[in-house]
């Protein structure tokens, strides 16, 4: 427990029975590919889901990019007249989809290990409000 109370001062109590009972941690490697990764389409096999982009878990995004990725692969193939022209459509795609939310996700987690992370978020979703914030009288 003495490794728990030094390396996560200020967390609460609630976590402290499952750091009790742990015989051992693991510190795992958080992966992401580069926003900008590509490769040469192929006229007969194409990758989705974390084969095609690993996002880091705590983001959300991994699943839901799979899910869209089959989404979109099955709307190319239904409507495309070959395999190799669907394969690259939904490539092309994807490879933008995964650009974009991959800066974003690299953006908010450097946000968020900010020493400075609960001011940088709070005023990120105050943001969110902009116009229509309401304000208390």
């Amino acid at each position: 427990m003495a490794w728990f109370h030094t390396n996560f001062a200020g967390w609460s109590k609630l976590w402290e029975p499952l750091f009790a009972k742990a015989t051992s941690m693991v510190w795992r490697p958080l992966l992401v590919c580069p926003a900008d990764q590509r490769w040469d389409s192929k006229p007969n096999a194409t990758l989705i889901g974390d084969a095609a982009h690993v996002m880091p878990p705590y983001a959300g995004e991994g699943v839901n990019m799979a899910m869209l990725d089959a989404l979109v692969l099955s709307r190319a193939l239904l409507s495309a007249t070959d395999i190799a022209s669907a394969i690259a459509s939904y490539e092309a795609e994807m490879f933008a989809r995964m650009q974009h939310m991959t800066e974003d996700t690299m953006s908010n987690t450097e946000m968020f290990y900010a020493p400075d992370a609960s001011e940088r978020v709070v005023n990120m979703f105050r943001s969110f409000a902009g116009a229509a914030a309401v304000t208390s009288a």
